[in-house]
């Protein structure tokens, strides 16, 4: 496993995902600002929430790469890449759900939430892909006739 090679795509990932939601409101979905949202947990710092950001899509890079991409029974590798985003998005609205209960979403950042929701799985659809392109499933050479 070439681990400099799935940082980067961890980092471009996260990257294109981030230019998405940069755009979701020219294309008439809710602001999506991850930076705000996850540093809301840190008294409003909008440097750590962008940090943190980028660092999970790192980390969600490795763990697809390590595991996910070798446990989905599915060849197409954009289509493994999909999926795992959809898990993801599970996965971000159980943590979203988590920082809403503990209180510290303000009640702009709750407005429009079923667009923003859909803007949510488009960007870990998007993450998945990308990842998917990117990272091939490994051909187990102990198991091929």
């Amino acid at each position: 496993m070439n681990y400099l090679k799935i940082f980067f795509v961890g980092l471009v990932a996260t990257g294109v995902m981030t230019g998405v939601m940069a755009l979701a409101p020219f294309i008439g979905l809710p602001n999506m600002n991850a930076g705000e949202i996850l540093g809301s947990m840190f008294g409003g710092n909008r440097i750590i929430g962008w940090a943190e950001h980028f660092a999970a899509g790192i980390v969600f890079a490795f763990l697809y790469a390590k595991f996910v991409n070798r446990l989905l029974p599915v060849e197409n590798s954009i289509a493994r890449g999909a999926i795992y985003g959809i898990l993801l998005f599970i996965l971000s609205e159980i943590v979203f759900t988590c920082i809403n209960f503990l209180g510290y979403l303000s009640w702009h950042q709750k407005e429009s939430m079923a667009l923003m929701i859909f803007g949510e799985v488009l960007v870990c659809l998007i993450y998945g892909i990308v990842l998917g392109v990117f990272i091939k499933k490994r051909v187990d050479v102990l198991n091929q006739s």
